[in-house]
């Protein structure tokens, strides 16, 4: 049986580790979405493309028209760190046993954390520059927002990509259904939702209201 100590230094890495692999799953069901590591201090720029093809005619003998495109800064971020820290006392864990004392409050911490994060991300999906859509009905609304960012996805020239969307658990619990529901860091959502794409539950946004 190893000692308090042995047993909390384990638990500690599998505390990282499993909000690590959360992340991961995060990852994964964002697919549309690449993560950048940055480090604490660093700064981020998100840029766009400016520029265009050259509509002046070919003069035949001449040099081919030239088109410029530069990369140009939209707005700037800093990386910034967020520590948190968690204490048990040790007759917590007598009183409790380790499970309860460490585990579950651990659970819950790692919980409280995801929350945080997702009602930045949703805040984030909200700012400045977004287009409305709207819809008689939920599936009508994401079909409406999904025509909405082809016509963006086309003019800046993303490709294409899988769509996700955010709705409030009242409006994701009655597209379920049929449908098979996973799970990642702390949120439900379903797989090719109507054929529209993902569809993530989170109560960070109002009921009534999807985000894609």
């Amino acid at each position: 049986m190893p000692d308090i100590k042995t047993l909390a230094a384990a638990r500690n890495v599998d505390l990282v580790n499993t909000f690590t692999k959360s992340l991961e799953k995060l990852t994964a069901m964002l697919s549309t979405c690449a993560p950048i590591h940055a480090a604490v201090g660093e700064t981020l720029h998100q840029k766009k493309i400016t520029g265009k093809l050259s509509e002046v005619a070919y003069t035949a003998g001449q040099d081919i028209p030239l088109s410029s495109y530069t990369y140009e800064d939209v707005t700037t971020f800093e990386v910034t760190l967020k520590p948190y820290r968690k204490q048990t006392t040790l007759q917590e864990v007598k009183k409790r046993g380790y499970d309860g004392a460490v585990d579950k409050t651990d659970a819950a911490m790692i919980s409280d954390m995801q929350r945080n994060i997702k009602k930045d991300f949703v805040a984030a999906l909200g700012a400045e520059g977004t287009t409305a859509a709207t819809g008689k009905s939920l599936v009508a609304t994401a079909a409406n927002a999904w025509a909405a960012l082809s016509n963006l996805t086309e003019e800046y020239g993303f490709g294409s990509g899988e769509t996700v969307y955010f709705a409030n658990p009242v409006d994701f619990a009655k597209q379920i259904g049929e449908s098979e529901v996973f799970s990642a860091f702390g949120i439900s959502y379903i797989e090719n939702w109507a054929g529209l794409g993902t569809l993530v539950s989170t109560g960070s946004v109002t009921a009534g209201t999807i985000y894609a």
